[in-house]
């Protein structure tokens, strides 16, 4: 499998309000000059049109130096019981997330929750060596089903192949508001079939996904 490059990331980072608010109150007006500056934010809040209520704050195309790294932010959702950080990888929105937090915890006094839970969502792009309809027996059996009928009725002279894989938990079984969990794997928009060039997503870091894909087409051939 060839990793083709990361196509973004979303890190959510949930919390109590009361936790996280500074006991000597919060000055938003501040935070949003001077997280637009620290991190040159091209699109900030506009408070005068939130009227009063900052319970949704949107940020978008910032950047992060860090070391030798340099983080392209884009965007940054701040929310009352939560961050959502839009970024190219979990990695990168992850440091992210510590930067923003330990500076505003200096800077405003913001308090650490409790308990901090991560919830992600990645998506990359791939090329796999091998094609699941030739090394997946029941794939193959279905092809050889429909095939002849597409040809018929619609009218090509071409196979059809698999387009899209997608696995999630029963959404009648999982508590309402959970994060997505879909699994999915699919060709690449404007990708030709010969190239088996996939766009593949799911609610883990990036790189833990790039090792379950690895995994998934190792055990395609064992």
């Amino acid at each position: 499998m060839r990793v083709i490059g990361p196509d973004g990331a979303r890190l959510i980072v949930p919390f109590a309000p009361e936790e996280v608010r500074p006991q000597s109150g919060f000055d938003t007006a501040e935070f949003v000059r001077s997280a637009g500056d620290r991190y040159n934010f091209v699109t900030r809040p506009n408070l005068a049109e939130l009227k009063g209520d900052y319970s949704n704050l949107e940020f978008k195309t910032g950047s992060l130096s860090k070391g030798n790294k340099r983080i392209s932010v884009i965007s940054l959702l701040v929310l009352i019981n939560g961050i959502v950080i839009d970024a190219i990888t979990s990695g990168d929105a992850e440091i992210f997330f510590e930067d923003i937090f330990d500076w505003a915890s200096g800077a405003f006094h913001l308090r650490r929750p409790t308990e901090q839970k991560r919830y992600y969502l990645s998506n990359i792009v791939v090329e796999f060596d091998q094609k699941f309809e030739e090394v997946i027996p029941a794939f193959q059996k279905i092809l050889g089903i429909i095939n002849p009928e597409i040809k018929k009725f619609a009218r090509v002279s071409v196979d059809a192949d698999l387009v899209r894989l997608v696995f999630n938990c029963d959404p009648q079984s999982i508590p309402p508001g959970s994060v997505r969990t879909d699994f999915i794997i699919e060709r690449r928009a404007g990708s030709t079939y010969d190239q088996n060039r996939y766009f593949c997503a799911a609610p883990l870091p990036t790189q833990t996904l790039i090792t379950k894909l690895e995994e998934i087409e190792r055990a395609l051939t064992s």
